[in-house]
């Protein structure tokens, strides 16, 4: 989510995640994620200013949700818990579809 635009055309835009997401949670991650900045009275960043970085890799991301004490305020344990699940055998079961040569191109990349 970002606000774009100024005056009149002063607006929030907010990037979706890619088709094969489930909208539901997409959308109670939305609204958990701004509930929570106007709760923390949280104020936006500069124009310009770069806030973080996305995880490199599905695994960092995973980790980050692990031990992310905000998505589990925002979400709930329980439904963190169960993403994390779910991501950990989607992950495993995508490596062992995956030739030794995909693997070994793709850490050269990474």
């Amino acid at each position: 989510v970002r606000v774009a635009g100024r005056g009149d055309s002063l607006r929030l835009e907010f990037r979706f995640a890619g088709a094969d997401a489930q909208t539901h949670l997409v959308v109670a991650a939305l609204l958990a994620a701004g509930l929570s900045g106007i709760e923390d009275e949280l104020t936006p960043p500069e124009a310009g200013v770069v806030v973080g970085e996305l995880a490199a890799t599905p695994w960092e991301a995973l980790r980050l949700l692990e031990s992310s004490t905000l998505a589990e305020r925002l979400l709930g344990r329980g439904v963190v818990g169960q993403q994390v699940a779910l991501l950990e055998s989607e992950l495993a079961a995508a490596c062992e579809t995956v030739s030794d040569v995909q693997r070994v191109r793709g850490a050269l990349r990474a």
